[in-house]
C-alpha cells in the first residue's frame, strides 16, 4: 500500500555570523513521493536582516545545514537553499548505527512477518515510504551507512 502524501514536523536551528544559536523553530513539512521532496514554509517574525547559518532536522533523518550562509531580509519571503538530508535515523538519536539496524530489521518483512515491530518502528523503519519494510528499506539504510552522523 503505497502511503499518501505524508506530513512530517521538523525543528531549525539558526546561527549568527559568531556560530551563536539564536533560533530555534519548529513546523510542518509535506513529502511528495512522486519527487522524493519536503516542501514547508516557517515565520520567522522578529528576525533581523542578516547571514545565519541554518540547520534542519526532521524524523527519520539526520540534522543537516543548508550548504552555505543563508541571507536573511526581514519582512520578505526568503528562499532558502534546498539540502539533502540521509535517512535511516529510525530511533532518533542522529546517528546512523547497530540500533537503526536492529530496529529496521525487527520490522523488516518480505517472505515472512515481522519479527519484533510496533506501528511506530514501522513507520520509521519505511526508509523508502511505500508502506512496507523489506530490501529497499535495507539497501536504503546500508547506502546511507557512509554518512553515520548528522550535523
Amino acid at each position: 500500500a503505497q502511503k499518501k502524501f505524508r506530513h512530517a514536523a521538523y525543528h531549525i536551528e539558526l546561527y549568527n555570523e559568531k556560530n551563536t544559536l539564536i533560533l530555534t523553530k519548529e513546523g510542518t513539512v509535506s513529502y511528495n513521493p512522486t519527487n522524493g521532496t519536503f516542501t514547508g514554509t516557517l515565520s520567522l517574525n522578529g528576525m533581523q536582516n542578516g547571514l545565519y547559518l541554518i540547520k534542519i532536522k526532521t524524523n527519520q533523518f539526520l540534522n543537516a545545514f543548508l550548504p552555505g550562509i543563508q541571507q536573511i531580509t526581514a519582512g520578505t519571503t526568503n528562499q532558502l537553499s534546498s539540502v539533502t538530508l540521509a535517512t535511516g535515523d529510525i530511533n532518533g538519536d542522529n546517528t546512523l548505527n547497530i540500533l537503526d539496524y536492529h530496529l529496521l530489521m525487527g520490522c523488516y518483512s518480505d517472505l515472512l512477518p515481522a519479527q519484533s515491530c510496533t506501528e511506530e518502528n514501522k513507520h520509521f523503519a519505511d526508509l523508502n515510504d511505500d508502506g512496507n519494510v523489506n530490501q529497499y528499506d535495507y539497501n536504503v539504510f546500508i547506502r546511507e551507512l557512509s554518512v553515520i552522523q548528522g550535523s
